[in-house]
């Protein structure tokens, strides 16, 4: 690049914070667009990595700007250009800041891309505490039937869960949950850890009641945009590590917005 170029960059070195501060206005619209349309969500993506890109240039022309500056004595406008750009980081930290804190609470549209197939047959997740108003759980829970064995509770991300289980092994018991559509893991290590349950040799039919602490986080999805979860139930013997799948069922759940 020849001096014209980094003389010309120094005259109008003002412009390109204006430029970044643009593209981060268009940014935060896109934002707040995304709220109610899936497109700006799409669009905002692509404008992050552009006003990232941006940061970046403008900062590395800024920095040969000032040395270039102090090098010629043009030491005004070197200290102008410096203060300048102090500011214009503390405005982007700042910006930063509020957008991270509002991107965490924005729609991620993650049932929207995995819609429930219309001929799938599901189960949804009953309140907490059984709602007196339905059958005793324990009267719809059959040795022979399997699908019966596993309850999910909650709704907003926010599940427990209880399990009839048969007769096994020293081990624990802990879920794996699945989207059905696409197959794609939920929240794993944080559900299998959270979940994850000491059983004792036994012969008699026991139960994981939902109050003993193995609630879970689903964080793929939005309050109240449902989509079809694929819940496994698997055991893994405590002395043979061996691991086998007891039951599975499919739920209608949505996810935690944090």
């Amino acid at each position: 690049m020849t001096d014209t170029f980094w003389e010309r960059m120094a005259r109008y070195w003002w412009r390109l914070p204006l430029l970044v501060l643009l593209l981060l206005f268009i940014d935060t619209v896109l934002l707040s667009a995304s709220e109610d349309h899936i497109w700006p969500y799409y669009v905002g993506l692509v404008m992050d990595w552009i006003t990232m890109l941006a940061v970046v240039a403008v900062g590395i022309i800024t920095v040969v700007i000032i040395v270039r500056d102090f090098k010629m004595k043009r030491y005004r406008h070197a200290v102008t250009c410096l203060l300048a750009s102090l500011l214009g980081v503390v405005v982007l930290f700042a910006w930063s800041f509020f957008y991270g804190m509002a991107a965490q609470s924005a729609p991620t549209y993650y049932a929207e891309r995995h819609p429930i197939p219309s001929d799938l047959e599901y189960s949804i997740p009953g309140n907490i505490p059984w709602d007196e108003s339905l059958p005793d759980r324990n009267s719809l829970v059959t040795e022979s039937d399997t699908t019966s064995w596993l309850m999910l509770y909650g709704n907003s991300g926010l599940y427990d869960w209880d399990f009839y289980y048969p007769a096994l092994p020293d081990g624990f018991i802990y879920l794996r949950l699945f989207e059905v559509t696409k197959n794609e893991p939920l929240s794993y290590e944080q559900i299998k850890k959270r979940t994850k349950t000491y059983v004792s040799n036994h012969t008699a039919f026991g139960r994981i009641e939902h109050n003993q602490g193995t609630g879970f986080t689903i964080y793929e999805g939005d309050f109240e945009h449902y989509y079809a979860a694929r819940v496994e139930v698997w055991h893994c013997d405590a002395v043979t590590q061996q691991k086998r799948k007891l039951a599975e069922k499919v739920f209608r759940v949505d996810g935690w917005m944090r």
